[in-house]
């Protein structure tokens, strides 16, 4: 449990938006992944990432495209099939980094750039990802 405290705390610096009723989605997610590094027993980076599956019904993903409703599971099929007009996108599955944080003590040192770079070697080598993003909304 106090690892737990420690870790939303490292969460919470790192984005202000985080808040506790995030914890249990970054928990109990199904396709939740998490890539920590630590000094001793302490976690001082971390990253969590989730696979977002394809928009499979076709008049949901047109739906989207054209801004008429929202699909919060596919936020990058989303944002690119109606931010960047590329319908493509909503059949697609996406790996996509929602927090990234590094503990202030020890930021400026490359830890941040070696753990995206492991996350994102991680996440390609995950079957059927179609591409890897990032976005923390």
């Amino acid at each position: 449990e106090s690892e737990l405290s420690n870790i939303f705390g490292l969460l919470r610096c790192s984005h202000y938006k985080t808040k506790p009723s995030d914890l249990p989605t970054f928990l109990e997610g199904p396709s939740m992944r998490w890539c920590a590094l630590r000094f001793r027993s302490h976690v001082v980076a971390l990253a969590i990432a989730c696979v977002e599956e394809p928009i499979t019904e076709r008049h949901v993903a047109e739906a989207v495209y054209k801004r008429q409703r929202k699909a919060p599971p596919q936020l990058i099929a989303q944002t690119l099939s109606h931010e960047a007009g590329f319908f493509e996108a909503t059949g697609m599955r996406f790996a996509r980094i929602m927090r990234l944080c590094v503990h202030p003590a020890v930021q400026r040192r490359g830890l941040g750039v070696h753990l995206l770079k492991q996350t994102i070697a991680d996440l390609r080598g995950l079957e059927g990802v179609d591409a890897v993003g990032a976005c923390f909304g």
